[in-house]
């Protein structure tokens, strides 16, 4: 069908790998992890502004809380008169 051809250690080499079927399963599962990460990296990128709207939102609020001083620890330490 094909002339054969002169290929030599190398080329017979080279030829017997693109022939063989057993490293197939590994690079499906390498691009299926590369495709997951593409995914998951896109998801973030989109999802991150406005996760990081929220922790600005909890954070000011937070200081707003705490604005108070020393109410939110009275009580609290180890002179406030309880224990043994």
């Amino acid at each position: 069908m094909f002339p054969r051809l002169r290929l030599g250690v190398w080329g017979r080499r080279v030829s017997v790998f693109l022939r063989r079927r057993e490293g197939a399963a590994g690079i499906e599962y390498g691009l299926l992890a590369a495709l997951i990460a593409l995914v998951a990296i896109a998801a973030m990128t989109i999802v991150g502004d406005e996760f990081d709207n929220v922790f600005d939102f909890i954070e000011m609020h937070l200081d707003e809380g705490l604005e108070g001083g020393d109410a939110i620890i009275e009580g609290s330490g180890s002179d406030s008169g309880g224990g043994p």
